[in-house]
């Protein structure tokens, strides 16, 4: 493959990161304005989805899409490879920067963000956040009805039990 399209691949890497995060975006505006959300929570959501950008072009990168592979004509001459330690292992962030770990590390931050939001509503009713009482009856919160968490959360608000929606 050359040069050119192992660039393009990175680049299509980095636009599918961007449309992404545009739509977890989209979604978090719209929770934020139905399920009255702090606006923090956007803010945060902007800095994880910033502070992943990086980290998937240098998986990309690593895991070879943005450079060219070994039977290139413009590949690096064989001695510039990667660094190996006196114990004869790779000493490049390549083993890092796998999809494997970007997975894992999605995942991690998606459930740091869960406790956070869930913190949130927790502690919403010692903070005197009267918006909180509304969460009972939105629409938006429709599937989270029949969740015990939930039902939890609205027995510790003294908030009624929501009813279903027929």
């Amino acid at each position: 493959m050359s040069r050119s399209t192992h660039q393009r691949s990175l680049w299509q890497v980095i636009g599918l990161y961007a449309a992404g995060s545009w739509v977890v975006l989209q979604v978090i505006d719209v929770l934020t304005q139905n399920i009255s959300l702090p606006p923090w929570v956007f803010t945060l959501t902007l800095t994880l989805l910033l502070i992943g950008l990086p980290i998937t072009a240098a998986t990309a990168y690593f895991q070879g899409i943005g450079r060219p592979s070994d039977g290139d004509a413009d590949a690096e001459p064989a001695g510039s490879g990667a660094a190996v330690s006196s114990t004869g292992t790779r000493t490049d962030p390549s083993g890092l920067f796998t999809w494997g770990n970007v997975l894992k590390g999605g995942v991690a931050t998606l459930a740091m963000w869960g406790i956070a939001v869930t913190g949130w509503m927790e502690r919403s009713n010692d903070m005197q956040d009267h918006e909180i009482v509304y969460i009972s009856c939105m629409t938006t919160s429709e599937g989270l009805r029949t969740h015990p968490r939930f039902q939890a959360i609205l027995q510790r608000l003294d908030l009624p039990l929501p009813q279903a929606i027929e």
